[in-house]
């Protein structure tokens, strides 16, 4: 079989523009997707009319978020009810994310119980399959707003 220089000029520029677009150097293997946002900290503290949660991340390509109140914390993937304080709970999921490290060890807290008028109590309920689930266990049933920042996620949950 022949082949033409045009042809293996074209060929060759195809090839290039692949490698720029993957980020890999010419004779090494494709680049690595980027690795999800790791959750880790969180902090909660009571400002005048609300209490703020804060979740960090390592990275400022922040996961989506979902928050809802649920009757009940349910843990991913088993199912199972998690006891959480408060008379109400308000769960975020976080995708893609991530809440241990390369070798599968937390690099956020599991439960930090809270002194503030609303907030109670914030319980880990999953990190599986790139979902990271968190619920808030509160005073009440009250309205709050979800913000984003570099690298944070935070809630304001109004306090009476």
């Amino acid at each position: 079989m022949r082949i033409s220089h045009r042809t293996a000029t074209a060929t060759a520029g195809l090839a290039a523009a692949a490698l720029a677009l993957t980020g890999a150097a010419p004779g090494s293997a494709a680049a690595s997707p980027a690795a999800a946002p790791t959750l880790t900290s969180i902090r909660a503290a009571h400002h005048t009319g609300y209490d703020r949660i804060v979740f960090g991340f390592t990275s400022d390509r922040l996961a989506s978020h979902n928050t809802a109140y649920v009757a009940r914390l349910i843990a991913d993937p088993s199912g199972k009810v998690i006891p959480i304080r408060g008379r109400a709970i308000l769960r975020i999921v976080f995708t893609p994310a991530a809440a241990h490290n390369s070798k599968g060890r937390p690099t956020s807290p599991t439960s930090i119980t809270f002194s503030l008028p609303e907030i109670k109590q914030v319980k880990k309920a999953g990190d599986f399959e790139g979902y990271v689930s968190y619920g808030i266990g509160l005073a009440k049933h009250e309205p709050y707003t979800v913000h984003i920042l570099a690298g944070r996620v935070y809630l304001d949950i109004r306090t009476p």
